[in-house]
Order: structure tokens, then sequence, then C-alpha cells
């Protein structure tokens, strides 16, 4: 389509990278480069600047990005509902979504989706809550897991209430515990997530207590063989710590914390057929994993406890 210039265009600013951009949209390196070039000509001016240290937009490139992601997204929108109108389901879904999530729930939803919707092709952009919100007030994505806490002004979908965990080197004091009072983690060395912003969700858990931090990291990955190797201890939830598989101990707390993941849009009244789909599947996802007795737990326990989250 003629549109498609444009979505070379965001595609290449997005990427900084014209063998990238190429992959993601099944062009040759050659094609990115012809089309940039004849919307460079379209225009009267350079919208890019190629260096050594990789691509970026010039003052004018930076200054029509938004009008380019408009176009594209109206164009996916108009795609989608004409595909729609013929009973069928395609098109491009960009979905913002956190590292754990990407690896916990996304895998069997992009693989009911190819075997239910084969002419869907979904884009996954990971980052951190502050990059999740930028994307979603921006409509560079349509749809974006984020926590209850950090939904701002869009419209939020609660999916589950994931626990937080005290994560421990072993032999460290507080293995004692059975279960572990939030006051127990006064005065002790913590490695922290850096979740993009001075406010993060453990840290409402840790408010009021003195703690020092010995290591900010920005990947979970990263901060559990720190704690292996005895550098502090951590908060982690539930859904992160499903993948671990190290030589630390896991300790709930003894009244229970939790962050609330959902899906978030930011106008469902212009959420597209396929962003609608998309949350009713992972709705239906999200009911199928979850166990009723858990359930019924978790309940009681924020009924219990005011401090969670």
């Amino acid at each position: 389509m003629v549109l498609d210039k444009y979505q070379v265009f965001v595609k290449v600013a997005e990427t900084r990278n014209l063998s990238k951009a190429a992959e993601e949209l099944n062009y040759t390196h050659a094609a990115i480069s012809y089309i940039i070039k004849n919307l460079e000509e379209e225009v009267g001016m350079k919208l890019l600047v190629r260096s050594k240290a990789g691509i970026h937009l010039t003052k004018e490139g930076a200054a029509l990005l938004e009008e380019a992601q408009k176009i594209v997204k109206y164009e996916n929108s108009f795609l989608q509902k004409a595909s729609m109108l013929r009973g069928l389901e395609e098109g491009i879904l960009d979905v913002g979504a956190f590292s754990s999530v990407s690896m916990k729930w996304m895998p069997h939803i992009l693989r009911e989706m190819k075997d239910k919707y084969p002419g869907v092709k979904v884009i996954q952009h990971h980052g951190n809550y502050k990059e999740i919100e930028y994307w979603l007030e921006k409509e560079k994505v349509d749809v974006a897991f984020l926590t209850e806490y950090h939904k701002g002004n869009f419209h939020f979908i609660p999916l589950v209430q994931d626990e937080y965990y005290v994560i421990l080197p072993p032999e460290h004091p507080l293995c004692a515990y059975e279960r572990i009072p939030v006051e127990a983690l006064n005065n002790e060395t913590m490695i922290l997530m850096n979740e993009g912003s001075g406010d993060y969700d453990a840290g409402h858990i840790l408010e009021g207590l003195h703690y020092t931090v010995a290591h900010w990291v920005n990947e979970d990955v990263v901060l559990i063989p720190l704690v292996e190797c005895g550098l502090g201890i951590s908060v982690l939830p539930k859904l992160i710590m499903d993948f671990v598989h190290s030589n630390v101990v896991i300790k709930r707390f003894a009244c229970p914390r939790y962050r609330t993941i959902g899906l978030a849009v930011k106008n469902p009244d212009e959420s597209s057929g396929l962003t609608n789909l998309f949350i009713s599947l992972m709705q239906d996802y999200i009911a199928s994993i979850q166990n009723p007795d858990e359930d019924a737990n978790a309940s009681g326990f924020m009924i219990d406890c005011r401090n969670n989250i």
C-alpha cells in the first residue's frame, strides 16, 4: 500500500537500524533504503542521519515522526475494521509488556492466536513500567500489561494478583522464619529492581523501613544470582520467581503483599477489534490457569491486610 512508506519510516526511527527494520517488516535492506530516500525526496528534507553510531532522526524527522505514527495507527485500524466486516481476524497488534509477562504468559497467547487467527501478527514491545506508559500514551502500542499502581489515567482491566516473596541467600538469619513479618526487613541490605522511576511496586512494601540498597538492577534475572551470592536480599513477585532454578530461599510475608497485573488501553471506546480479541483471550487464559483454592486464600489475605498494593 502507498502508506507503507510511513510504516517503514516509523520502524526505522524506532529500531535506529535499517537491517533490523527490514527484518521486522520483511523487506530487503535495499528496499528500506529506497523507500526512505523516496520519502525524503517527497517531503523535501532529510529525515534520517546515518553515522557510525547508527541512525538518528533529524530535527525535521523527529517533528514528523508522531504524525507518521498516527498514519500507521489509523491504517492498521482501517484494515482491521475491514477484516472484521469480512468476518476475518487479521492485521497487526502492538502489545507492550514487561519481561515476566512476556516469558510466562505471552507464548501461550501467541500460540493460540497463531492457531485460531493466523492472519494476526503480534509485535511485542518490552520495557519497564515508565517506558510502557509512554508507549501507550503515544499510541505506539494498542494494549499493554501494567500493574494497577502504574495504570495512571489509562483504562485498566485487572487480570491477577501476583504475590510478593522475600528472596534470601542460603544461611541468612531470616531463613529461620516460616513467614516473614515486614518489619523483619528493617536495616537489611537490599538488591532491588529499577523499574524506570522512583516509584516502584515493591517500594510500598518497604515504606517506613530503614534499609540499604547495595545494587539496583533493571533485569530480574540479574538480581537473583546477586542474592544467591549473599550480596543482599530482595522482594520479588511470584510471576518472576516461577522461572527461578537457583539456590535461593523463597519466603512468604506473614501478611502477604500483592501487585495487581492487568491490561491497559488508552481509550476503550476506540479499541480495535484485535485489541478486544487479545483482551478476551488473555482473560480466558488467566481464568484457565488460576487455582480456585489459591484465589480463595488470597482474597482472605487481602481483607486482613490493608497495605497490599
